[in-house]
């Protein structure tokens, strides 16, 4: 098991009169009514894109799941031959009946 180890983080409180403190009001309010529009547009495209990639996926698995592979339509072959399949005669032969 671990030996638990304490360890001191140095804080550096800065002082009370700083930079951010002696700004005119009028240009925090600038400054922060910029970062608000920028974090709303950004929040904006991220909705935006979200709903984009939900309809490309919905009709992505519409295509997807309403077009037939290879296999179901072998299956659809096998179910429309009135002699089973492989079948010599009948109907979906390509041959004479």
């Amino acid at each position: 098991m671990a030996e638990e180890v304490t360890i001191e983080i140095p804080v550096v409180v800065p002082e009370k009169e700083s930079v951010m403190a002696s700004a005119e009001e009028s240009v925090l309010q600038v400054a922060l009514s910029g970062m608000a529009q920028e974090g709303a547009a950004a929040s904006s495209r991220r909705t935006n894109r979200a709903d984009q990639l939900a309809g490309d996926s919905a009709a992505m698995w519409s295509v997807a799941l309403t077009t037939p592979t290879v296999f179901a339509g072998m299956g659809f072959r096998v179910a429309q031959q009135s002699g089973g399949y492989p079948a010599d005669t009948g109907t979906g032969t390509g041959g004479k009946p």
